[in-house]
């Protein structure tokens, strides 16, 4: 029989315990599975009295993590009297981090963090926050940064950011809106 699992390999008599009948007793961080023994004498495949412990977390994350750096260029806001609640700024790099054949995926600017999806071409990441503004009002902004990941090199994702007073608001300043061009580098 072979068995294979995520984690710290352990020797006869480390993470197991042999009882007087023969079998072995595994212990998971010092717990007893008593559904976990195993009778060296029996080789029957369709044994249902063995039980194997779920794996641990660290064997959870992406089969395959891929990153690149982000860098913002061209920032176009709606009214040169704007202020924009992101770090997503002319000039500023970022990060990203995907999993490479399709899955999650995540954006960080300074401390804007963007999360979403890579469907293996596709990228499509949000962002949002709340703030108060000079006004006196309650602001909330959407942010999003997508576009497709077919070739590394020549690559730009498209930031898109709107706003609006919380609902509810009276009396606040008219709205802004950004677009930006981010650079993908391999």
């Amino acid at each position: 029989m072979l068995l294979a699992a995520c984690g710290a390999r352990t020797a006869l008599g480390e993470g197991a315990d042999v009882d007087d009948d023969g079998s072995f007793v595994f212990v998971d961080a010092g717990v007893t599975r008593d559904a976990a023994r195993l009778d060296a004498s029996r080789s029957d495949a369709s044994r249902s009295d063995v039980v194997l412990p779920p794996p641990p977390a660290t064997c959870s994350g992406p089969l395959f993590s891929c990153g690149m750096r982000l860098r913002v260029e061209e920032v176009t806001l709606s009214a040169g009297s704007c202020f924009v609640d992101t770090d997503v700024d002319e000039g500023n790099e970022g990060r990203l981090e995907f999993e490479c054949f399709g899955g999650l995926a995540t954006a960080r600017f300074g401390k804007t963090v963007f999360s979403g999806t890579f469907d293996g071409r596709d990228l499509d990441l949000c962002a949002g926050s709340t703030y108060r503004w000079a006004d006196g009002c309650d602001w909330t902004s959407a942010q999003r940064l997508r576009g497709q990941l077919a070739t590394v090199t020549n690559t730009t994702l498209q930031f898109d950011y709107v706003e609006s007073p919380v609902p509810g608001e009276r009396g606040c300043a008219s709205p802004c809106t950004a677009r930006a061009t981010v650079r993908v580098i391999p």
